[in-house]
């Protein structure tokens, strides 16, 4: 494995379907598939064992809540991605179908009428995928969150995004009332046009870690819990992700 290859652990509970993925991604240079699970006790066995940088999850794995399986992940393995990976079938509700019956729905809020993938956004995922999806598309997902973005696929994109506006929480004053900096409005900008930490770091010639402070006091000054929901805030605020001011 050479420096900057992309290690990833596929998790479904069906073997051709892990056999499949697996097969697409030995196809790219930059990317090994350092593993594969069929549980959620094997993946998180995998994460200790082999550190993958991207989890692409099913999201409807056997009979475990996606969002719980998210969230025990997040929270065993902070520096690892996670991709939900939906099929079309009846067992799942694919992100096509728009269905409010949902059995993989977050049980903190039953009355939530998003499908499964909007749950796993919220639920700390950084993409989501279809298994219709091309193989462009696969690749370019376990890409954009290794290096810190965020992906859902475009006929997903409109209802993922109106259903976190539409969530709880999400006033626009959240930002204005938070008494930010005029370097965190801008890094709050730069968020919601999707820059990483790093691609952050470069455009305002500074440390990483002097973005992760700034990372940290926006949300403990406008109790946010985490980066997507200060992009929801700034999205909420414009109307139109804001450009930031280097790229002008």
């Amino acid at each position: 494995m050479s420096v900057g290859t992309i290690k990833v652990l596929i998790v479904d509970d069906y073997a051709l379907v892990r056999q499949g993925l697996i097969n697409i991604l030995k196809q790219e240079p930059d990317i090994e598939v350092v593993g594969e699970a069929a549980d959620l006790d094997q993946c998180l066995r995998l994460c200790r064992s082999e550190s993958p940088h991207v989890v692409l999850l099913d999201t409807s794995l056997g009979d475990t809540n996606v969002v719980t399986a998210i969230r025990l992940i997040n929270t065993q393995f902070p520096g690892v991605r996670i991709v939900a990976v939906a099929d079309q079938s009846e067992r799942n509700c694919s992100v096509l179908r728009g269905t409010s019956q949902c059995r993989h729905r977050g049980s903190s809020d039953p009355s939530d009428p998003a499908d499964c993938v909007v749950q796993a956004i919220r639920a700390g995922a950084r993409g989501a995928i279809r298994l219709s999806d091309t193989t462009a598309e696969l690749v370019n997902a376990v890409r954009a969150v290794r290096d810190g973005r965020y992906w859902v696929d475009g006929p997903a994109t409109a209802r993922v995004m109106e259903a976190l506006f539409n969530s709880r929480d999400t006033s626009s004053d959240l930002i204005p009332q938070a008494g930010l900096t005029e370097r965190e409005e801008l890094i709050c900008r730069m968020i919601a046009d999707g820059l990483s930490n790093k691609e952050i770091a470069s455009r305002l010639n500074i440390a990483q870690q002097t973005v992760k402070n700034h990372v940290s006091s926006i949300l403990r000054k406008s109790g946010l819990e985490d980066r997507l929901q200060v992009a929801r805030a700034v999205l909420l605020r414009t109307g139109c992700p804001a450009r930031s001011a280097s790229d002008n």
